[in-house]
């Protein structure tokens, strides 16, 4: 019975075969009994290319942005999705920035700004607009309102005590970097010609989501509690995001949650508060690179 067995195993994998063309294009032939004819389907493969960047700094994101443009590819959208959630204060190296604000914000604007004309190119050349989606978070209502030891009200984002230690909150300062793709995704569909911006909440899942809370004092708490409420599955916190990145329909500079329009915060939703954080982003973006004397123009690039 095992050898009978064995056979079946084999006559199974003997019905389909792989071959190759000349053209890179895999050829799948499944051979459906003596009598049938074979079926082929050829599946198209293409290459992928990964060039690394750091989120933490702006001289590794302006290097990334340097190798891509050497290839000379289209670019039809950018995904900016990278993150971290809820860290102890901490600047990063050598730019010493506070970690939420230049991972979830400043290192995905400078992208944005530095790849600004290979999307606005590629969808001339197309007529396709390009697309940018920024990843979000509901966390946005959490953004610093009056800063503890402070009086002055910060409107959503503390800029004045940006990369201070003083009055910090992990939660506070999570909520004001996922308020800034909101208000740069509105700046971009407002200043870059034919490129839309979408900020998405995709929700939180699974394992990924009681590690985050977990990293902090009192995570595990503040998780049972919201769990419930922001915990999705994978499937619709992806379908989200591709439905910005591939609807050419949409209105761009909206807030999208659960693949539709959702209303987000007042702060989120004040112009003069994208263009102050447009502004503060440049002009962090030219110190940190002056330091190498590396020349940047964000204002022209869709900062």
């Amino acid at each position: 019975e095992e050898d009978e067995d064995d056979d079946e195993e084999e006559d199974e994998d003997d019905d389909e075969e792989e071959d190759e063309d000349d053209d890179g294009e895999t050829t799948k032939t499944e051979k459906r009994g003596p009598e049938e004819k074979k079926h082929k389907k050829k599946v198209k493969t293409k290459e992928v290319i990964i060039l690394k960047c750091d989120l933490s700094s702006v001289h590794s994101v302006k290097s990334f942005c340097r190798e891509f443009q050497k290839l000379a590819l289209p670019l039809h959208g950018i995904l900016c999705l990278a993150g971290v959630v809820m860290h102890p204060f901490a600047l990063t190296k050598p730019d010493g920035v506070e970690t939420h604000f230049a991972i979830n914000h400043l290192s995905h604007y400078a992208m944005v700004s530095f790849l600004g004309d290979e999307l606005t190119r590629t969808a001339a050349v197309t007529g396709n607009d390009g697309k940018v989606v920024l990843i979000s978070s509901n966390a946005h209502h959490w953004s610093y309102r009056v800063r503890r030891g402070t009086t002055k009200p910060s409107r959503g984002i503390d800029f004045e005590n940006l990369n201070s230690s003083y009055g910090y909150s992990a939660i506070n300062s999570y909520g004001q970097s996922k308020l800034c793709p909101i208000l740069h995704a509105w700046r971009i569909s407002e200043t870059i010609n034919g490129v839309r911006a979408f900020a998405v909440n995709p929700g939180q899942f699974g394992e990924e989501l009681s590690k985050q809370f977990g990293e902090y004092f009192g995570g595990s708490i503040v998780h049972s509690l919201v769990a419930p409420f922001t915990k999705v599955s994978v499937e619709v916190a992806s379908a989200t995001v591709l439905l910005c990145l591939t609807n050419s329909g949409l209105p761009p500079g909206v807030y999208y949650s659960e693949c539709k329009p959702t209303r987000s915060s007042l702060p989120s939703r004040d112009p003069r508060l994208a263009t102050q954080l447009c502004e503060e982003s440049d002009q962090m973006i030219r110190e940190i690179l002056a330091k190498k004397r590396i020349e940047y123009s964000g204002d022209n690039e869709g900062g």
